[in-house]
């Protein structure tokens, strides 16, 4: 009798990604026949398989019983469950998990696999995703693809220790390593990314009705304006001179307003002043609201301003916890850390603006 068990360890070693990808034959076989269902007289002329010379009925229930998760047996051979990809440019996303915040010991595809594989199963597919110039190279996270769908829940299950309710990292006892991931299944990952275009187009539209808004105040105002004035009398030499004085200097307080990126959405007003000041710069007046992970915040001077800008481009903090006032220093390729940046020009006026100010 033959050995099932041996018989399906050789039907799945035939049907891997790997022995596909270096075996001729085997290609062939998968590419030519429909649904890449290769069948019973094929799959006997294969050396791992007909060393049992097994008959189609053993194949059968060697794939019942032991296969079930990657094989299917038809009437007329056996197929894999997961669609084989000729030259794979991508993952597919039934059988693919999303793994951020790998360190640099893991720099490479194939440290990452044999660490997935190792700890979890056999990886069938790992890429990195490109840079904005379509570079793939690593940047601290990769899309890998397992042989077999089981094993995206265990590696979520065995490497993730990011806790969604907190927001924050939290130790995870069953992760083999000791450096925190954040590890999520590919469809999730579609579904927040989906989430975050669409927030992205409604913050576009926002700030675009803000400014169509802005520009009709101003139109009407200078209507208003020019029918008051539209036979002036005539000014005095000194007249002339404060008003060109004036119309020199701005309306509203320059380079004290920044904008603060990368905020913990679920923080306070007291604890974002906390972790600011720490540059040695004092915030004067803090705007935000929960739920944001972006607000402006106000200065007490142009030196503060300057002062703080400098101390965040050299101090990479993660704000880890809404009540953190003091930041965790991370790898600014890997995480997004808090960014600072001075808003000026039209950006500026339009700040100014929104805020009614009047000097």
């Amino acid at each position: 009798m033959v050995d099932l068990q041996g018989l399906a360890n050789g039907l799945t070693k035939c049907f891997s990604d790997f022995y596909i990808q270096s075996n001729d034959t085997m290609k062939q076989f998968i590419l030519k026949a429909e649904q890449g269902c290769v069948s019973f007289d094929d799959i006997m002329t294969i050396a791992p398989i007909s060393k049992w010379n097994p008959t189609v009925n053993d194949i059968e229930m060697a794939v019942q019983e032991h296969c079930e998760n990657t094989l299917l047996a038809t009437q007329t051979g056996v197929q894999r469950i997961k669609p084989f990809i000729d030259q794979q440019t991508i993952e597919q996303d039934d059988w693919s998990i999303l793994v951020e915040g790998l360190p640099k010991k893991y720099d490479t595809k194939d440290r990452i696999q044999d660490l997935f594989t190792q700890h979890v199963g056999p990886v069938a597919f790992l890429r990195f995703p490109p840079d904005r110039q379509g570079k793939e190279f690593f940047q601290g996270l990769c899309f890998i693809e397992f042989q077999d769908k089981q094993y995206v829940q265990q590696a979520i299950d065995m490497f993730d220790c990011f806790d969604l309710d907190t927001l924050s990292f939290q130790h995870n006892p069953a992760s083999p390593i000791q450096h925190p991931l954040r590890v999520m299944s590919k469809h999730d990952w579609n579904a927040m990314k989906e989430a975050y275009l669409k927030l992205q187009e409604q913050e576009a539209d926002f700030i675009k009705s803000l400014w169509n808004d802005h520009i009709r105040a101003t139109n009407k105002r200078q209507t208003e304006e020019d029918k008051q004035h539209a036979t002036p009398a005539k000014k005095t030499k000194r007249e002339e001179i404060l008003q060109e004085e004036a119309a020199a200097q701005p309306a509203y307080p320059e380079h004290v307003v920044v904008t603060v990126e990368h905020i913990h959405p679920k923080t306070s007003k007291t604890a974002l002043k906390a972790i600011l000041e720490q540059s040695g710069a004092s915030v004067a007046f803090v705007k935000y609201k929960k739920g944001l992970v972006q607000t402006n915040v106000r200065m007490t001077t142009p030196e503060d301003t300057d002062k703080l800008v400098t101390y965040f481009q050299t101090h990479h903090l993660v704000q880890e916890t809404a009540q953190d006032t003091k930041g965790s220093a991370k790898d600014a390729a890997s995480f997004e850390t808090l960014s600072v940046r001075a808003i000026q020009g039209q950006e500026e006026k339009i700040y100014w603006e929104s805020e009614s100010w009047h000097p």
